[in-house]
């Protein structure tokens, strides 16, 4: 413990004598100014915000040349191919859409007319009660033997 009070203490000591060494030896005002101009011309300003821009535009460029590229090598064939392909898949998401709006509408008919659709509930229940099953009837029951 006393060795980390005198640590602080000496600590202490130190910051107060170098405050009081910068009160007493304090640097003109010129000086000053004169090193933040030498400092601010030495230093070059990167342009940080127009590299990377510049390689995205490039990028983007190479890619659109790559795909111009690839669609004037590709044949005839393909081509239909792939219109055929777009077509088809056209198709379906109509007939989805179609399906889906139907759907929706039955479902509508259905909430409007009151309609539930209800569980099986045997009417004679009693009757079913009544009735035993044997143990044989059960394994054909559970085995779906005849």
């Amino acid at each position: 413990m006393a060795l980390i009070t005198v640590f602080l203490l000496v600590l202490i000591f130190s910051l107060i004598m170098g405050n009081a060494l910068l009160f007493f030896v304090r640097p003109s005002k010129e000086a000053v100014i004169m090193q933040m101009q030498e400092s601010v011309v030495s230093v070059p300003v990167p342009m940080v915000s127009q590299a990377p821009m510049e390689k995205k535009i490039e990028l983007a460029h190479m890619r659109i040349q790559d795909i111009e590229n690839k669609t004037a090598m590709m044949d005839q064939k393909e081509i239909l191919l792939m219109k055929k392909r777009i077509e088809k898949m056209d198709n379906f998401c109509s007939t989805a859409e179609a399906e889906i709006i139907g759907i929706k509408e039955i479902l509508e008919e259905m909430q409007n007319n009151n309609i539930t659709i209800k569980a099986r509930v045997f009417k004679n229940s009693s009757e079913i009660k009544s009735q035993k099953v044997t143990p044989e009837d059960l394994h054909k029951l559970v085995f779906r033997s005849k």
